[in-house]
């Protein structure tokens, strides 16, 4: 079950977001710092909601992303935002009923230069992606429905 759990009772920004996916090994503690200081989405605000929101709506854009993919997409969903790199979750539909999952990240890209509200999802070369994980396999409607109840909010 893929997860991410966001302790808004934080006073810091870092480390503050939990993301677990165990098929692939990962869990991370990521910042929310550049979810906070995104101008382009709730500008000047920086509050616990704020970084909420735009969880809520980086994963409502993985959502729609995967529902509309087709056969050979490749979908790259950003999750972790740093001053070096974004990390990354590989979704590839292999054919209309499976998905093939990795992770990774880029440094074709990174937080500072990106908003997390704008660019929940990027758009990259195959070269640009470094993969970390091993490549798990399952099925698409399972995927999504995951995806629908992956956010917890502490």
């Amino acid at each position: 079950m893929i997860k991410i759990f966001f302790n808004s009772k934080l006073d810091e920004r870092h480390k503050d977001i939990a993301v677990q996916i165990p098929v692939l090994g990962i869990d991370a503690y990521v910042d929310s710092y550049y979810l906070s200081i995104d101008n382009f989405f709730m500008p000047g605000d920086e509050s616990p909601t704020k970084i909420s929101n735009c969880l809520r709506h980086m994963i409502d854009c993985w959502l729609d992303s995967c529902e509309l993919a087709t056969v050979g997409d490749v979908l790259y969903f950003a999750y972790d935002f740093s001053d070096q790199y974004i990390g990354l979750l590989k979704v590839y539909l292999e054919n209309p009923a499976t998905i093939v999952l990795s992770g990774g990240y880029t440094t074709a890209f990174l937080g500072c230069d990106t908003s997390p509200y704008e660019m929940p999802l990027l758009s990259l070369k195959e070269d640009e992606f470094e993969i970390l994980t091993n490549e798990f396999k399952m099925e698409r409607e399972a995927f999504i429905i995951q995806m629908k109840n992956i956010l917890e909010i502490q």
